[in-house]
């Protein structure tokens, strides 16, 4: 239900996206075998690449912590704030690692998805609390 929510919530009609609907088919049957944080993570980050939203990880600083906005980019930060994530958790996320902070890069990849509805949330979080 999730990824069927994100495709229909941040694709447009009838706008071709092969790849990303071969992806979703991997990612469906991945589900079935593996924890779900390392099968949707790449799922997530691929459609985001797909409509335009690619996360410029190349560009984060050396500083601990930094927030995102998907019209800014990333701003550093030197303290943790409620929007701010690690740069470890970040880095690791570019880097497929989701085993080491899965929490913190849900946490991101919900906030991009509010950000793309513009504030609204997936109806399907409700099922997984």
């Amino acid at each position: 239900l999730y990824l069927n929510e994100l495709i229909y919530r941040l694709t447009q009609p009838e706008d071709p996206h092969f790849e990303l609907y071969q992806s979703y088919q991997e990612t469906l049957k991945a589900l079935n075998h593996s924890r779900p944080e390392i099968v949707l993570r790449p799922f997530e980050l691929k459609l985001f690449s797909n409509i335009g939203y690619e996360i410029p990880f190349h560009l984060l600083t050396n500083a601990p912590f930094h927030a995102y906005d998907i019209q800014q980019g990333f701003s550093a930060f030197d303290e943790y704030h409620s929007n701010t994530f690690s740069t470890q958790s970040l880095l690791d996320l570019s880097q497929h690692q989701y085993q080491n902070h899965p929490r913190e890069q849900k946490r991101f990849i919900r906030s991009i998805i509010s950000q793309l509805l513009d504030g609204m949330t997936l109806n399907s979080y409700q099922l997984f609390r």
